[in-house]
């Protein structure tokens, strides 16, 4: 295995790690204000799906209207698919050079995933029963 692609291996587990954590915490958050599971799933339908697909997983940034790259640049996942891109394309970094840098694709990912594990243990804070004497 030649050193470069056993160093993009090694560099992109531990940042889909925290980009799934970060994906999760959103779910989590989003799942336990919900009453049912037909609720969640529309959730997933209407916000989680269009997030993934104005990553820039599937497509381009250049060259969208206005809105739709504004949209594009707040995501989150469109930072953790640079990072990610970043790490694939070591050898050849020209490749990923229309990108978000790396060190703000990072910054981005790590606050993302931070941010919704807050969100989630204040959820369950709130969700938890109070006991009377504690």
């Amino acid at each position: 295995m030649p050193r470069a692609l056993l160093a993009a291996v090694l560099l992109a587990i531990p940042l889909l790690c925290v980009i799934a954590f970060g994906l999760a915490g959103l779910g989590f958050a989003i799942a336990w204000r919900m009453d049912s599971t037909q609720g969640f799933h529309a959730i997933m339908t209407a916000f989680l799906m269009p997030m993934w697909l104005l990553s820039g997983a599937f497509f381009p940034a250049a060259g969208v209207p206005f809105w739709l790259g504004w949209i594009i640049r707040i995501n989150p996942l469109t930072y953790g698919m640079a990072a990610f891109r970043h790490v694939l394309y070591l050898e050849t970094p020209s490749i990923a050079a229309d990108l978000p840098g790396m060190l703000t694709s990072l910054l981005v990912v790590v606050v993302f995933a931070v941010s919704m594990f807050a969100l989630c243990v204040r959820e369950a804070a709130d969700r938890a029963p109070r006991h009377a004497g504690a």
